[in-house]
C-alpha cells in the first residue's frame, strides 16, 4: 500500500548579509523572522551565533552548517531536524564553497522531509552544477522535497 503524506510546510529565507556579533539588526531581524512564523527558516551569512537564542523558544530544533570556512548557514525549525548534509561543494577563490545544504526535518513520527537549502553564487555555470547536484540527489529517492 502506498500511502502518501501532504504537508502544509512554510519555508523563510533569509540572507542576513554578514550580520556581525552585537550587529543592531539582530533583533529586527529575529522579530521578523518570528512574525513569519514559517515551520522552517535557513538564514545565511549570520556571523553572530546569537540569534538562535532569540528564536529558541519558537524554533526548539536548529544546527548550523558551513558555507566557506566558517559555520554561517543557520537552520531554525518547529520539528525535529534529524541531518544536515553537504550537497553541492564547489571551488569560489581560494575557498571550497558549500552552496547547498539538504536539512532532513521529522515533521510527522516515521516520516522525513528534504529541504535543499541554496545560498547561491553569482554565475551561471556554478548554478547550472547546483541545480544538477540538486537533481542528482532528489534522484537518490527524496521524497518530500522542497528547494
Amino acid at each position: 500500500m502506498l500511502v502518501s503524506l501532504l504537508y502544509l510546510f512554510s519555508f523563510l529565507s533569509f540572507n542576513t548579509k554578514a550580520m556581525m556579533p552585537d550587529d543592531a539588526r539582530l533583533e529586527p531581524t529575529a522579530a521578523l523572522v518570528r512574525s513569519a512564523d514559517a515551520d522552517f527558516v535557513f538564514l545565511t551569512e549570520e556571523y553572530t551565533g546569537q540569534i538562535g537564542a532569540a528564536l529558541k523558544d519558537k524554533y526548539p530544533y536548529s544546527a548550523k552548517a558551513r558555507s566557506h570556512i566558517d559555520e554561517t548557514e543557520r537552520f531554525f525549525c518547529k520539528y525535529p531536524i534529524a541531518a544536515v548534509d553537504e550537497i553541492c561543494v564547489i571551488p569560489s577563490g581560494k575557498y571550497m564553497d558549500c552552496w547547498v545544504h539538504r536539512v532532513l526535518v521529522m515533521p510527522a513520527e516515521g516520516d522525513t522531509l528534504s529541504l535543499y537549502c541554496c545560498h547561491l553564487p553569482h554565475g551561471y555555470n556554478e548554478r547550472k552544477s547546483i541545480v544538477g547536484a540538486i537533481l542528482d540527489d532528489i534522484a537518490k529517492g527524496r521524497r518530500n522535497a522542497i528547494v
